[in-house]
Parts: C-alpha cells; structure tokens; sequence
C-alpha cells in the first residue's frame, strides 16, 4: 500500500467538487475481492448540501442496483 495525492476539480473554475483527495492504492487477489453493493446517489441534492455540516450523505441514496 501506498498514499497518493490526486487533484480533484478545476483550477479555473469555482466548484464544489474542487477538493484534494488522498488514494490508497492496495494490491489484492481479484478472487478474494467482491463487490457487494452498488447504489444510485442524487449528486444534486448531494451539492445542495455541501455546507451542511448535519446533513448525512446516506440521505442522497435514491435506490439501491442490482449486481450482475
């Protein structure tokens, strides 16, 4: 494992997106690894609340999907 900084968003214009990340790169065996859930998020209401240290994230899950 190792840390990585990524740069997230535009340089030039002002957004909510506009935020530094840090990434975590992990090297595993594919046939220990599964992806157990997938859902689908409201990104608008997500923005909405972005200043709202009490808003819980969570509230922005619309539904859940079906792995294939």
């Amino acid at each position: 494992m190792h840390p990585q900084v990524s740069f997230r968003g535009s340089s030039t214009v002002d957004s909510v997106f506009y935020d530094i990340g840090v990434e975590l790169t992990m090297f595993f065996d594919s046939d220990k690894i599964v992806l157990s859930e997938v859902y689908e998020v409201d990104i608008d209401e997500m923005m909405e609340n972005y200043n709202t240290r009490s808003y819980d994230v969570r509230a922005s899950i619309k539904k859940q999907l079906k792995i294939n």
